[in-house]
């Protein structure tokens, strides 16, 4: 049922996630590398802590690889910042979301662009 969920979605946000018997699930880390391997946009809540945190630290030293420019260290950081209030944070996710999906949208057009002065 994971790989169905995240194949049908664009966007994949990770709160939290432990289990029983462990502060970092494994089942929640598949999901992450699932939605990773499928190029999702991944929206880790890393202030929520556990697998969150974990996946946050993960994207972390390569926000423009895995959001393209428009995605900045800063506004990334926002996610992983305690000290924010929800209003704030909420707004740096869906700011995160639009400026990754703009990069992406660019790339493709720019690649189709490019494909057809080729031919």
């Amino acid at each position: 049922y994971r790989s169905d969920m995240i194949r049908r979605c664009g966007v994949a946000i990770f709160i939290a996630g432990t289990s029983r018997t462990s502060p970092v699930s494994k089942g929640v880390m598949e999901e992450f590398e699932l939605a990773r391997k499928l190029g999702k946009i991944i929206i880790p809540l890393g202030l929520t802590g556990h697998a969150a945190r974990e996946i946050w630290t993960t994207l972390e030293p390569s926000v423009e690889s895995a959001y393209g420019k428009g995605v900045s260290k800063e506004l990334f950081g926002r996610l992983n910042d305690p000290a924010l209030d929800n209003k704030t944070i909420i707004d740096s996710v869906f700011e995160i979301i639009q400026r990754a999906a703009r990069d992406a949208i660019a790339r493709v057009t720019g690649e189709h662009r490019l494909s057809q002065s080729v031919n």
